[in-house]
């Protein structure tokens, strides 16, 4: 069946305009409905036209339908091709980006249909207009959000793979180098870079080699001060994200990165800390060629591989420093109460001695403290009163003196220092004389970790920095010394609890059970397995953490 339309026999008008149909097209409301002449002229208009396009029909008659036709269609002929086609097959279909009177644009969806005589002569064309501008965008939102959702998936599953490989490097270089390596692997960031927080300098430093030779040259360009005076450095440095859409021209990123952006065609651009705690080590920047990049979704990914890194960097100090033969000394001193259990000592008129600083809950760090010289009222008195506490508790009480275990927020001192990656080995506090000793690798940065101590408390200073070597403490020394410290009733209940399954999970064997083979009583073998317990458990501390705070 033909799609063209037939008219009235050769003795009907030549023009459109003078058949039937053109009544017909002006009483039809639901749709946008046009007649035109063999040359695409416009010969009758109906109200769907006008909401559609906006002219009235007094204007829209006698102009070429090509009025509604975007500049980019006209130069690309759109208009006589689509007559062409109508008149070659009958008819055409297709959507087509309009232009309205007022100069916005629609999306519609076109049918344009030949209508011919009896004898098959071309009398003109009948075209229907339907508005699909809403259904269009609606397809393209959907569009837009499964390619953001497909986006973000491939972000998270990159960001996975990275934290996953985050145990493989030896160094700080080279866990910089992995993230940065693997990000700009992806087509979703274009280069990544490290700057690094100076506490001496104040400001952030970039760190050059972070990946690529042209992210060398853009950080060597990169003034110090001018990253210090500009709203990323100081967002980076209060330990904030900065986010830029419009890197490439922000006047709030600096100039070298700005540059360095526009050559790369780089938009968008997201700064992020690195830190552990209250340490900030420095600074993650990725840049992408997505306008729309680092939405909240992405910066959340983004920001937990940041804290990641920090955590990484922090444990790779402290591995640094638990496998060093040599460590360096620190010793300092302060009249004033700079740290909690200073001012716990002042307070109190006690001496106060820190047996151990250990990760607590969150942010938080365990101080596990003895006091000596007050009454265990007082001491819980100043406890509860001081803000940077957040609870704590009574342990035990042994020749006089207490011992708690309070946990403190991490703006302490203490806490400060553990976040830089030092250990402490000695914190001692009497009412008019505090004295900290703390250890470091030798590799660290030791005038920046002093600069961190500063940086919290004036009241400390320096007093001795030293080397110490480490005695290398084998297994088979740890093996002797047990065996000495340990009697041989405890190592045969201790022996017989493990071979017999007591500590596995489920359990293989009751304590009751292994009381009866031993030929005990329950209460003595738990006597003896705790002794040996703690025997053994501080001879592993001690081959861990030596050396460390008293315990």
């Amino acid at each position: 069946m033909s799609d063209t339309i037939r008219t009235g026999g050769p003795n009907a008008g030549t023009d459109v305009r003078d058949q039937p149909l053109r009544s017909a097209v002006r009483a039809v409301d639901g749709y946008a409905i046009a007649t035109l002449d063999s040359d695409g002229v416009v010969t009758s208009w109906n109200e769907g036209c006008v909401r559609i396009y906006g002219y009235p029909e007094n204007e829209a008659v006698g102009e070429p339908f090509s009025i509604v036709t975007t500049r980019e269609a006209l130069d690309r002929g759109d208009p006589w091709r689509m007559l062409e086609r109508a008149a070659e097959t009958g008819r055409f279909e297709g959507e087509a980006r309009c232009l309205r009177k007022d100069g916005s644009t629609c999306w519609t969806h076109v049918v344009l249909t030949a209508i011919r005589d009896e004898r098959g002569a071309l009398r003109g064309f009948v075209t229907i207009v339907q508005d699909v501008t809403e259904r269009k965008e609606r397809g393209r939102r959907l569009q837009r959000q499964r390619d953001e959702l497909e986006t973000l998936h491939g972000i998270h599953h990159l960001i996975e793979e990275i934290i996953q490989a985050l145990v493989k490097p030896t160094t700080r270089e080279e866990l910089e180098a992995l993230v940065c390596e693997h990000l700009t692997a992806t087509p979703f960031y274009a280069s990544a870079w490290i700057g690094e927080r100076s506490v001496r300098e104040g400001r952030l430093v970039p760190r050059a080699g972070a990946n690529g030779e042209a992210v060398e040259r853009m950080l060597a360009e990169v003034d110090p001060d001018a990253m210090e005076g500009c709203e990323m450095g100081e967002t980076l440095l209060r330990g904030d994200a900065f986010v830029s859409r419009r890197i490439d021209e922000d006047p709030l990123v600096p100039e070298p990165v700005r540059r360095f952006a526009r050559e790369r065609g780089e938009r968008s651009g997201i700064a992020l800390p690195l830190a552990h705690g209250e340490t900030i080590y420095g600074a993650l920047v990725v840049h992408s060629a997505r306008p729309d990049a680092f939405d909240a979704h992405e910066r959340a990914s983004l920001e937990t591989l940041a804290r990641a890194m920090g955590f990484a960097i922090y444990a790779l100090k402290q591995e640094r420093l638990l496998l060093a033969n040599t460590v360096v000394q620190l010793e300092l001193r302060a009249t004033e109460p700079a740290a909690f259990f200073a001012a716990l000592a002042a307070e109190c008129r006690c001496r106060c001695r820190v047996d151990d600083v250990v990760p607590g809950p969150g942010e938080s760090l365990l101080h596990f403290l003895t006091v000596e010289g007050a009454s265990p009222e007082r001491v819980r008195e100043v406890i509860e009163a001081a803000e940077v506490v957040e609870a704590y508790r009574t342990i035990a009480r042994y020749d006089g003196q207490y011992r708690f275990e309070v946990r403190v927020k991490p703006s302490d001192f203490l806490n400060h220092v553990v976040d830089a990656g030092a250990v402490i080995q000695t914190a001692v506090a009497d009412p008019d004389e505090n004295r900290v000793v703390i250890e470091a690798a030798p590799d660290d940065d030791l005038d920046e970790l002093v600069e961190v101590v500063r940086a919290e408390s004036s009241d400390w200073t320096l007093a001795r920095k030293r080397t110490v070597d480490r005695p290398v403490k084998t297994t088979g020394q740890m093996s002797r010394q047990l065996e000495e410290q340990l009697t041989e009733k405890q190592l045969t209940a201790l022996r017989t609890a493990y071979f017999a399954g007591y500590y596995d999970f489920p359990r293989k064997s009751t304590a009751e059970e292994i009381a009866a083979d031993l030929n005990i009583s329950g209460s003595t073998l738990f006597q003896h397995l705790q002794a040996a317990e703690r025997k053994l458990i501080e001879n592993c501390l001690d081959l861990l953490l030596e050396p460390s705070l008293p315990r």
